[in-house]
């Protein structure tokens, strides 16, 4: 499965929402992504996916990392971006699960495992 995912940086803050209880990993935190589609590249899923979550125009500053995880039940090629808002962009609605969460207090949230390197890489950021 191919998985897009949005790393939005801003002020030492980056971007966080929660998983649904009935999703796959339900109730850990994530960053803004999801599945890439048939014919998209990875810029424009990753932009789909992050205004379809959160309602937030985004742009692409430059791929992060991309590699491979597996859970018992599924295989997944995960690429992360780096993005920032567009100015001037507003979610169109109230997100509840969303946070924009300080680099520092990162660890303070549950994320599925597969996202252990790329929060010890960001954690390196904080000053």
């Amino acid at each position: 499965m191919r998985i897009v995912i949005a790393l939005i940086l801003k002020d030492s803050h980056i971007l966080i929402n929660r998983r649904s209880e009935e999703a796959h990993l339900g109730g850990l935190w994530e960053f803004p992504g999801g599945k890439r589609e048939a014919g998209e590249s990875p810029e424009q899923a990753v932009i789909r996916e992050c205004y379809e979550e959160t309602g937030l125009q985004i742009k692409v500053i430059r791929e992060w990392r991309r590699f491979n995880w597996d859970y018992k039940d599924r295989q997944l090629d995960l690429q992360f971006f780096q993005c920032q808002v567009v100015e001037d962009s507003l979610p169109t609605e109230t997100k509840p699960f969303l946070r924009w969460v300080p680099l520092n207090e990162l660890r303070k949230y549950r994320f599925p495992p597969a996202n252990k390197e790329i929060i010890d890489e960001l954690m390196r950021l904080v000053p």
